[in-house]
């Protein structure tokens, strides 16, 4: 297919289709390669017989330069010796990779307050940002996976690459597993860059409540009484408390 992006310096090829003569009939066709329209800056004029196909390996020393819109233009001659040209669109080279600018993150203030963290069992919102100044980006991949507790019913995801944000519904996370999120950029010329989130922990639940720490007259001499607490006077309280937990 037509493609206006590609990764490797070392391969150029072309295909094209609908050249005819109801004359005489096509004779040959010739192909170069140039970084004007038209032009064989790149590789001289050759000879592609009657194919509709041609392509060309450079060797390491001769590749094809970074940034600059290359064209193929095939040379049509019919057997009367008449000819016609058509040139491509053009494609531009780009071997670098998309760029992490903000690692994955859950998104502050959206199911919880604390980095890292998330109260919600069904949802999940995420931001990032990549960037690919070159081809940009094309499309983007995102995997949810558990890294505690195992388990998860949720099948990675394609979007569209302008996408910086996403939230997650309607999944079943458990509360104490720890969650993360991996996402993929990849360029118009396919090459991908993978950013992941830290773990992110789940806990919908409350902690367990505890008591105040009363003193009692016990058989037992228990260790969690403190001399002086649990009392007041004209101008201090003193409190003590025990038993508040939680286990997430």
């Amino acid at each position: 297919m037509d493609i206006q992006f590609q990764a490797t310096r070392t391969f150029m090829g072309c295909k094209w289709r609908g050249f005819h003569d109801p004359e005489s009939g096509l004779d040959h066709y010739g192909w170069r390669v140039g970084t004007t329209p038209g032009g064989d800056e790149i590789l001289a004029a050759r000879n592609a017989a009657l194919e509709e196909g041609i392509f060309h390996i450079f060797p390491r020393d001769q590749q094809l330069p970074v940034g600059h819109m290359i064209y193929s233009t095939i040379r049509a001659f019919n057997k009367g010796g008449l000819h016609l040209e058509a040139t491509s669109n053009g494609v531009m080279i780009d071997n670098s990779a998309p760029v992490v600018v903000t690692s994955p993150t859950a998104m502050l203030g959206i199911s919880s307050v604390v980095a890292n963290t998330t109260v919600s069992r069904t949802g999940l919102s995420l931001h990032w940002k990549f960037q690919d100044v070159e081809s940009s980006i094309e499309r983007l991949y995102l995997s949810l996976s558990s890294h505690l507790f195992g388990e998860i019913d949720s099948s990675n995801l394609k979007i569209p690459g302008f996408i910086r944000e996403y939230t997650y519904i309607n999944v079943d996370l458990h509360d104490g597993s720890k969650y993360k999120v991996k996402v993929t950029a990849c360029n118009m010329t396919g090459l991908c860059t993978s950013a992941a989130t830290w773990d992110i922990l789940v806990d919908s639940s409350k902690p367990k409540t505890g008591s105040f720490a009363i003193e009692t007259d016990h058989a037992v001499k228990l260790q969690r009484h403190q001399t002086g607490w649990m009392t007041w006077n004209s101008t201090n309280l003193n409190l003590a408390w025990l038993g508040f937990s939680d286990l997430h």
